[in-house]
């Protein structure tokens, strides 16, 4: 296990002086991290100043599709659904009632968490868990791979050389203190980030858009009341209340509740008379297990990189909580940010793969964010149009069309949240179009959209999903470095062109022979190269007239704006 059950986690003795990385948070994507860095044999230290996972207070509880294909790819995507403590059944679709006891507005399909929803655009559905679950998990592994993860350490200060970082860290009431010198360092130690501060990276944007007073309670006795469909996501709206629900496991729910603003003084809110509210009844016992405001910001880092230091994750971007993007969006920084380090390290990886992952996950983060933005603006116009024009006389009526009228709100609160709950094209379709080690072919590409996937292999999509002949997964074909996926048209002497300039170059290469006509029609050319984080880099009908100009970019040790130029002829 990775973490050590005293009071000062890891021992002073086993705290290596020297590392590869040295990760400076071990949240969730500092471990995401440190996972995705040991699958590739890189030597790294996370270090997280808490000695435990606390369960409290629980903001983040969903992981969606693309999270969930990480999570298989680190081997522990079974046993995060395994761990996740809500019950089954309330894992799926959102509803919106008038309390967890009143009456059900609507039920509605969310965010393709069933196999059914997913299809074949994804290796894995989505699920609903808690963060403090899947922190848990990804800490685990890590340790299980080689990962030193050293909790109860807090680092306090670090300095760049000329050949790496030197940082020191100090264990629990400062009863020890070290100096780790590191290739690299990166920052996954959230919104008040040590090292954005020290790398001087300033971030734009608008911080305190608003507040919520989140809640987390205990009623064990009410799941004997419910009223309502089980789902993983729960709005409350009524001509007085409006909040988000979730059940945390079988006796603990939390509410967010909006409303506020950034600076509004809320130290009276009567927290045990919310809770009743939203239950729905003043006759079930409950415990308050807490309670506290949170702003909610809009700030992205000017940039992701200074020299060996890098920010990933809350250090590197905070969006509002609507459509659960910032900590996925986390994920994937440490997926695209692992693989690069790893080459750079490993000696096939040239300095333009370092500088490329601004170029990629930054426009990203500006795009979820200004999505994330618009999803609570969404949010606000629900409850002013529709909780606005909603009277008790219609929730609470009889007869034979007082249910229909009830469902007419949910309908029209299901289409002004929509975004909120269908953001395939978010989740999916992240493109990395101002790559400098991604080489455009020229195609036409679907329009965006944040709600809709279109699977298209053209550089720098995510790589199409799709079931083999033999019913599994084609990303679990995919080797850990580069891969050429060989459909039955290619020329074996183009393969071998490109397999010696991968070899010569010591960028590692999996060849994927296919003999599967879906999967060719859905990739479109009969080479493709995709890169470690599954992102297409190249694809085209032979092999350049100089593959090995291509690895050079690939591994970012060459100039992709030479082929638009004509000064290298990467294709025939």
């Amino acid at each position: 296990m990775s973490e050590v059950n005293n009071a000062l986690g890891i021992a002073p003795a086993s705290l290596p002086e020297t590392t590869d990385v040295l990760v400076v948070g071990g949240g969730p994507v500092g471990s995401a991290l440190g996972a995705e860095l040991r699958l590739r044999g890189v030597h790294c230290l996370i270090v997280e100043k808490e000695t435990k996972i606390p369960d409290t207070p629980v903001r983040a509880m969903y992981l969606n599709m693309r999270t969930l294909e990480h999570f298989r790819r680190w081997g522990v995507a079974d046993q995060l659904r395994c761990a996740a403590t809500t019950p089954r059944e309330w894992q799926f679709d959102v509803t919106f009632c008038t309390s967890l006891t009143g009456h059900e507005l609507g039920l509605y399909r969310a965010l393709a968490y069933r196999e059914s929803e997913v299809g074949d655009v994804a290796a894995e559905p989505a699920q609903s868990v808690m963060q403090y679950v899947a922190n848990r998990v990804l800490r685990d592994r890590a340790g299980e791979l080689g990962a030193v993860v050293a909790t109860g350490w807090d680092c306090t200060s670090i300095t760049q050389t000329t050949g790496g970082v030197v940082a020191e860290v100090v264990g629990a009431h400062n009863v020890e203190k070290r100096t780790v010198r590191a290739r690299y360092a990166v920052g996954c130690d959230g919104a008040r980030s040590l090292v954005r501060a020290v790398a001087q990276i300033d971030r734009l944007g608008r911080g305190g858009l608003g507040m919520y007073m989140l809640i987390h309670w205990r009623a064990p006795r009410l799941r004997q009341s419910l009223t309502i469909g089980p789902a993983a996501f729960i709005l409350v709206f009524t001509p007085d209340t409006k909040g988000l629900l979730h059940r945390i496991d079988e006796n603990r729910w939390t509410v967010h509740i909006p409303g506020f603003a950034p600076d509004e003084d809320i130290s009276g809110f009567d927290v045990h008379g919310a809770v009743r509210e939203y239950m729905g009844s003043d006759d079930i016992d409950f415990e308050i297990t807490y309670a506290g405001p949170y702003k909610f910001h809009e700030l992205i880092a000017e940039t992701y990189r200074n020299s060996n230091l890098f920010l990933a994750g809350d250090a590197a971007h905070l969006y509002p909580p609507f459509g659960g993007h910032n900590m996925n969006s986390g994920f994937d920084d440490a997926v695209n940010l692992g693989w690069k380090l790893a080459a750079e390290l490993q000696g096939w990886g040239g300095e333009g793969l370092l500088d490329s992952y601004t170029a990629e996950r930054r426009p990203i983060a500006l795009r979820n964010a200004t999505e994330a933005t618009r999803n609570a603006k969404q949010f606000a116009l629900a409850a002013k149009e529709v909780g606005g024009s909603m009277s008790w006389e219609v929730l609470n009526a009889t007869g034979p069309d007082a249910e229909a009228r009830r469902r007419a709100y949910g309908e029209q609160l299901y289409r002004t949240t929509f975004r909120n709950w269908m953001n395939d094209g978010i989740v999916l379709d992240q493109r990395y179009q101002q790559s400098p080690v991604i080489v455009d072919d020229g195609s036409a590409e679907p329009e965006w959209d944040p709600a809709r996937y279109i699977p298209f292999a053209k550089p720098g999509h995510r790589a199409p999903h799709a079931q083999t002949i033999g019913g599994n997964s084609l990303y679990d074909s995919f080797g850990l470095g580069y891969t050429l996926l060989v459909f039955d048209h290619a020329k074996p002497r183009d393969v071998e062109a490109i397999e010696e300039a991968a070899e010569a170059r010591h960028m590692p290469l999996h060849v994927l022979h296919l003999n599967d006509r879906g999967i060719a029609e859905l990739y479109d050319e009969p080479l493709v190269l995709i890169r470690p984080d599954q992102h297409v880099a190249w694809r085209g009908a032979t092999a350049p007239e100089n593959p090995s100009a291509l690895v050079d970019i690939l591994r970012g040790a060459g100039d992709a704006t030479q082929e638009k130029s004509g000064e290298i002829a990467l294709n025939r």
